[in-house]
Order: C-alpha cells, then sequence, then structure tokens
C-alpha cells in the first residue's frame, strides 16, 4: 500500500510539520510521498531529501538563530497585527503604517534571500535527489492557475520549493521558465488534491487551521476584504480535506504566521496533534490494507474465471 503525506500552509504554525514528521518516525510509517505547500514545502522538501525530524529541527532552529534573521523576524513582529490566517495576518501586517506604503510601491517588503539561503544551505551541491518522491504545490500567477513541481522532473527544484514559500506581498514571485509563481497556499493550502492524482492509495493531509468564529459586524472595507479573501481560503480548504483518508488538524492557539520563535512549543503542538489521531490513523490504515488485499483477491479471481472461460470457448 503506497501512503502520501500532504503538508499544508501556515507561516510559523508550519514548524508542527516537524512534531508531525517525529511522530510517524517514531510509529515506523512509511511515506512514498510528500506534496506541500508554502511552509510545508520546505519541511516536506527536507523529509524528502533524507533529513530526520530531528535534523530539520536542527537545521531550522540554527538558521533562526542567525543575527541577520533576528533582525528580519523583529521587524516582522513589530509591523504585525493579528489576523485569522497566514494570508490575514500578512495582508494587516502590509497595512500597519508606512509598510503599506511600501507594499503598494514594490512587489515586496522582503526579498528572497531570506528563504533562498536556507534552500541552498539545506539543499547543497547540484540537481537534488530525493529519497521520496516530492510535490511542491505553487501559484501560477502569469497563467492563474495551479502548479505542480515534480521531484522526477527536470525543473530547479530549490526554485520550485522558493515559488511555494513566496507569501503574496512579503516575499516576491519566482521566475519559473517565463512564469511568474507565489504561494501554492493561495490554491491549495492542504496539497492533498495533488497526491490524489497521483493515485496514492492512502492519504494522511497535515492541516495548521486558526479556529475562526462566525462574524457579522465590520468597521471597514479593509476588514470586508480580509475576511472575504479568508472565506476563500477556508473554502479551499475544506475542499482539500475532504479528500484525505485521514486529516490531522493541528489547531495552533494564539500563534500567527510569524512567530518563529515559538519553535519549540509549535514543534510539540505538532506532535500532540499527530498522537490524538495515531489510533485512529492506525485502525484507517489497516482497513485500507484490508480492503485493498481483498480487491486483488477479486481482481485475480475475476482474471482466472476470465482466463478459464476464454479457453473453454475456443
Amino acid at each position: 500500500m503506497k501512503i502520501g503525506l500532504a503538508l499544508g500552509s501556515g507561516g510559523s504554525r508550519g514548524l508542527a510539520h516537524i512534531g508531525v514528521l517525529r511522530g510517524i518516525e517514531k510509529e515506523g510509517i512509511k511515506i512514498d510521498m510528500i506534496s506541500g505547500t508554502s511552509i510545508g514545502a520546505i519541511v516536506g522538501a527536507m523529509f524528502a531529501y533524507g533529513y530526520n525530524s530531528e535534523e530539520i529541527e536542527s537545521k531550522v532552529r540554527q538558521y533562526l538563530q542567525r543575527p541577520h534573521i533576528l533582525k528580519i523576524l523583529n521587524y516582522m513582529k513589530k509591523t504585525e497585527s493579528k489576523g485569522n490566517s497566514t494570508f490575514g495576518s500578512a495582508k494587516q501586517w502590509l497595512r500597519e503604517k508606512l509598510i503599506f506604503t511600501r507594499a503598494v510601491t514594490r512587489v515586496s517588503l522582503i526579498q528572497n534571500l531570506f528563504l533562498k539561503q536556507f534552500i541552498d544551505e539545506v539543499f547543497p551541491g547540484g540537481e537534488i535527489e530525493f529519497k521520496i518522491p516530492f510535490r511542491a504545490v505553487a501559484a501560477n500567477l502569469t497563467n492563474l492557475e495551479l502548479a505542480v513541481f515534480k521531484s522526477e522532473n527536470a525543473v530547479n527544484m530549490r526554485d520550485a520549493i522558493l515559488a511555494s514559500a513566496a507569501i503574496p506581498g512579503v516575499f516576491p514571485p519566482v521566475e519559473i521558465d517565463g512564469c511568474k509563481y507565489s504561494d501554492g497556499a493561495v490554491v491549495s493550502p492542504v496539497p492533498v488534491s495533488v497526491l490524489k492524482e497521483e493515485g496514492l492509495d492512502f492519504i494522511i493531509g497535515i492541516a495548521l487551521p486558526k479556529r475562526l468564529e462566525a462574524k457579522s459586524d465590520f468597521s471597514s472595507g479593509a476588514e470586508v476584504f480580509l475576511r472575504a479573501s479568508r472565506a476563500s481560503v477556508t473554502i479551499l480548504f475544506n475542499q482539500e480535506s475532504e479528500q484525505a483518508d485521514l486529516l490531522i488538524p493541528a489547531y495552533i492557539s494564539g500563534r500567527s504566521w510569524s512567530d518563529f520563535e515559538k519553535m519549540s512549543v509549535l514543534i510539540e503542538d505538532g506532535e500532540k496533534a499527530f498522537y490524538k489521531s495515531s489510533d485512529d490513523l492506525k485502525q484507517k490504515i489497516k482497513e485500507k490494507k484490508r480492503t485493498l488485499f481483498w480487491d486483488n483477491v477479486i481482481k485475480t479471481v475475476s482474471f482466472k474465471q476470465l482466463s478459464t472461460a476464454r479457453q473453454e470457448d475456443k
């Protein structure tokens, strides 16, 4: 049985993916293909490349503690206001004080060096050789399409991962073969459908949603715009999630998209989320294996009966 793992978007909350991977390793669950959106693409690519959860945590922690990175993170935190999602927080942040002026006069607030340097370091050398097939999901801004970059194809996967994680307005779009690409969360918050199309037998989706309450009072046009954007992402999220054989929702209460300094807590939250679903996961995998076994038996018997019937016809 082939098992796929889809890692969703969520900014800093995506560090919870590391905790989920830790649980997957401890339980000995073999993953046959991984898809990732935004930070899920970064963490997923590292796991597919061959890093274990401990190594991923170490690499990310070391990078985030560098002085120039801390300066960028501090800049992001100082200008951030609360939002309901990665995009909601980012969009509100873009509208704060002089930040808004910069956002409307420049393609992005932060250069891709913030992400590119890390990606180049964790994937050294020439063409990336993945141990597990990997799919990076991004939004094609040129043709307005969902783009899927496959590790087996002749494409620069470093650029593909960078594109998938390029939050609109915060990081500039990434050009690949003449098209501009941005954050995959715009088109696929939890890239389950990508694995479904690949024919995986069982798909585990890792989602990083925030608990949202009903809202009917809005004080400004900007607030309405943000809520409408949230509605779009939520609908996409629900459509993708429904296709997973098991969805592990890692609800990270009170964590904003730029809370990278809470790394240890976020990873712990991810592992807790995994073990809340682990019994259900094991049971569903067992049931799926049983179903596939009997499907194969029926197909084999049917084939033998058909072969016998053909022989008798002769």
